[in-house]
């Protein structure tokens, strides 16, 4: 069997390139929404109130978009200051609107520096574990 030929090879890669990079509608990024993705998974979010201050509480609205023909159950939302090796202080509490559309209340930031928000998916396949960091000023 011989080698594939570089032009071969270069189809491919684009082709995962872009199946890995799919935006769903819904889950677009915008002036007040932010996107976490992995592969070809997405949890688009807008925080509420937007900014996210330090001490304050708040609350997001987020949208899973999942590859076609895979069911979303449920979404946990925490979130972790990796560097300082800790989490929130506080438990969100997560419901469904309707759809993959969540409603997330009960987060505060209780300082400055760089979280990460996680966002874990349930679903018909498995579970999918999103992460984007926030730098928090």
């Amino acid at each position: 069997m011989s080698a594939p030929s570089h032009g071969a090879v270069a189809t491919l890669g684009l082709v995962l390139l872009c199946w890995a990079n799919t935006t769903y509608a819904g889950c677009e990024k915008g002036p007040d929404r932010q996107v976490a993705q992995s592969g070809e998974w997405q949890v688009a979010f807008r925080t509420t109130p937007a900014p996210v201050k330090v001490g304050q509480p708040f609350g997001l609205v987020a949208e899973v978009c999942a590859p076609p023909g895979v069911t979303v159950s449920d979404l946990k939302v925490d979130a972790l200051m990796p560097a300082h090796k800790h989490g929130m202080n506080y438990r969100p509490q997560v419901s469904r609107n309707s759809g993959n559309q969540f409603q997330v209340t009960g987060l505060l930031f209780h300082m400055p520096g760089r979280w990460q928000y996680v966002f874990e998916v349930q679903t018909s396949k498995g579970q999918e574990t999103l992460r984007l960091d926030d730098n928090l000023r």
